[in-house]
């Protein structure tokens, strides 16, 4: 992964809970998870390291 995938990802995330979100709170709550799941997945290392 490269610094410039990290712009794309994070209007993914935005637009993720923009549209899944029901409400200003919930929308705050949903991006929070995906953010969390986006930076776990992050931090996994690779299979054989």
């Amino acid at each position: 992964m490269v610094d410039a995938d990290l712009v794309p990802l994070m209007c993914g995330i935005a637009y993720a809970a923009r549209v899944h979100g029901v409400g200003p709170e919930d929308r705050t709550a949903t991006a929070h998870r995906y953010l969390a799941t986006l930076l776990g997945g992050m931090r996994a290392a690779a299979p054989g390291v």
